[in-house]
């Protein structure tokens, strides 16, 4: 795997997209159980951190984060 192109490494949005991959296919990521655990996935192009940013775009502020719909 080559190295990002996105330039994003390390801003909030790519923190969010890496922990909600981690927790949805990660069965050793300790949130696991209650998030892939439990069925929840993460949709294939969301997958690659350029789509997810494409229909995400930038956090609108440090009170946004992402959560599951239908608890």
């Amino acid at each position: 795997m080559g190295s990002p192109t996105h330039r994003m490494f390390g801003t909030p949005e790519y923190k969010a997209w890496a922990a909600m991959l981690q927790r949805c296919t990660n069965p050793n990521d300790n949130r696991y159980e209650s998030h892939g655990g439990r069925g929840i996935t993460v949709c294939e192009s969301w997958k690659s951190f350029e789509k997810f940013f494409e229909d995400m775009g930038l956090r609108p502020s440090d009170k946004h984060s992402l959560d599951r719909m239908n608890n």
